[in-house]
């Protein structure tokens, strides 16, 4: 698992999402022979959420991950969401709002700032600022900007 899939799969986990962490995690047992200490480390804590975010953030620790590639595949994610109606732009800014949050990082800093941003219009939105339809031409254009 490179550093970018374990930041990835760690704030996914911090934020409720455990299914692909879970597929991902099948797989890699089923594949690598013999294990990666990190694979090995995360099956001996399957069932344990806190205890395999303890390890992801560990192994962060000692390989540090690239930012951008992490937040260009969380705004993937989250547009193919938009695409397919599984999440809406309220559900989806406020989720891009925490990864930056929990990320650990500097949220004011970018990459991590592009994410926290989406929730300026969104606050704006629900205090009775702006209509519904500038918070989703906003949400859109931040969601189609270019990625990192």
């Amino acid at each position: 698992m490179t550093p970018e899939q374990t930041m990835y799969h760690m704030l996914m986990l911090k934020l409720g999402r455990t299914e692909e962490y879970d597929r991902e995690l099948d797989r890699l047992l089923e594949e690598q022979d013999p294990l990666s200490p990190l694979v090995l480390e995360l099956a001996f804590c399957m069932s344990d959420r806190r205890e395999t975010i303890s390890v992801l953030h560990n192994f962060l620790l000692d390989h540090p991950a690239d930012d951008t590639q992490v937040c260009g595949r969380l705004l993937r994610d989250m547009a193919r969401c938009w695409r397919d109606r599984s999440m809406s732009a309220e559900e989806i800014s406020d989720f891009l709002y925490r990864c930056a949050l929990y990320s650990g990082q500097d949220h004011w800093e970018d990459p991590w700032y592009r994410l926290y941003a989406f929730t300026y219009a969104l606050e704006e939105y629900e205090d009775g600022w702006i209509t519904r339809e500038v918070f989703l031409a906003d949400f859109e254009k931040r969601l189609s900007g270019p990625q990192p």
